[in-house]
């Protein structure tokens, strides 16, 4: 068992790894001038199939790991974290603490701590493939000394369709 888990993670490292080489920009040496017209913003751009992939496998050996690392998505990860939390809690309980004494609360533990467990595994492939990147922010105001020492604020904005 310990080999599998290990070889899972080492695949869904890999497959993350093998996506986000590709898509790396090259920092220009200069930046350019302040006035210099505007370029184009590339595309907005979603996960990739192997993104998604890694994002998954990640969460099938530690939840919310590949949601946090990979797709930055602070909400799907604390939900994983939460249901496992929640699903260990209910079976300990009903394993350890109710055992021998109340058989109904003991039954209800378990199979509360199983339906988390289900819940968590449809959640996690349902995230990995539907979470999209959020759209950046389309506004930025920056305060920047201007002519003669004065201060000018400067608003840019993105407009996408």
């Amino acid at each position: 068992m310990p080999g599998i888990v290990a070889g899972m993670l080492i695949l869904g490292a890999a497959v993350v790894c093998a996506q986000t080489e590709d898509s790396a920009e090259e920092i220009p040496a200069e930046p350019p001038p302040f006035f210099a017209a505007a370029e184009v913003a590339p595309d907005y751009q979603n996960f990739t199939v192997g993104e998604r992939l890694g994002t998954y496998l990640l969460n099938c050996l530690v939840p919310g790991l590949g949601s946090y690392a990979v797709m930055n998505d602070v909400v799907g990860g604390t939900f994983q974290v939460g249901m496992i939390g929640a699903d260990v809690f209910c079976m300990v309980a009903g394993t350890v603490f109710f055992a021998g004494k109340n058989n109904q609360w003991e039954l209800g533990l378990i199979i509360a701590g199983g339906a988390l467990a289900v819940t968590n595994v449809i959640f996690n492939v349902i995230r990995s493939i539907t979470y999209a990147k959020p759209h950046p922010n389309a506004w930025s105001v920056a305060v920047l000394p201007g002519e003669n020492g004065v201060e000018q604020v400067h608003l840019a904005y993105t407009l996408r369709f």
